[in-house]
């Protein structure tokens, strides 16, 4: 799997199967990008068109072999590649039922309480990460993109990721 951030407030996920974008940019930038699922992670509209699924808010859904839960709040669960994400879009804690191995999050700060709470194996932040590193008493790898599988992560201690836009 690999994951890129186009901008501070999405992330591309390319699995084997299948392109999935979060919360798809408005403007020139979303004529650009193409993925076969946009998943919306906040209440505004995009006018992003390409994409042969469109996810907005609460519901189950699977797609060319990934799975992905939508829970109240534009919160939600993908599984993909035997790795369960968590996006907690516009929400400050969601109960994903499961292990959250990768927890994704734009913004910086006030989010150390929800990635205690949840305790996933890595944190990827998309954009500004210094806050975070001071709430986690922890430095951040910086990357372009980060490629993982699931055998990647390891069993004790936090990964705290940034991927710059």
């Amino acid at each position: 799997m690999i994951i890129t951030s186009p901008n501070e407030e999405s992330f591309r996920i390319q699995t084997s199967n299948i392109s999935l974008l979060t919360e798809p940019p408005s403007g020139n930038l979303s004529g650009r990008l193409k993925a076969d699922i946009f998943v919306k992670t906040t209440a505004k509209e995009s006018g992003a068109t390409n994409a042969d699924h469109l996810i907005k808010g609460p519901g189950e859904y699977e797609i060319k072999g990934v799975e992905i839960q939508g829970l109240p709040h534009y919160s939600y669960l993908i599984k993909a590649e035997e790795l369960n994400l968590a996006y907690l879009g516009n929400s400050a804690v969601s109960d994903f039922g499961t292990v959250v191995d990768l927890l994704l999050l734009t913004g910086d700060g006030g989010l150390a309480a929800n990635i205690r709470q949840l305790q996933p194996k890595a944190v990827v932040v998309s954009g500004q990460v210094k806050k975070l590193e001071r709430e986690l008493g922890r430095k951040a790898e910086i990357l372009d993109k980060l490629v993982i599988k699931k055998k990647d992560l390891a069993a004790d201690g936090l990964r705290l990721i940034c991927l710059r836009p």
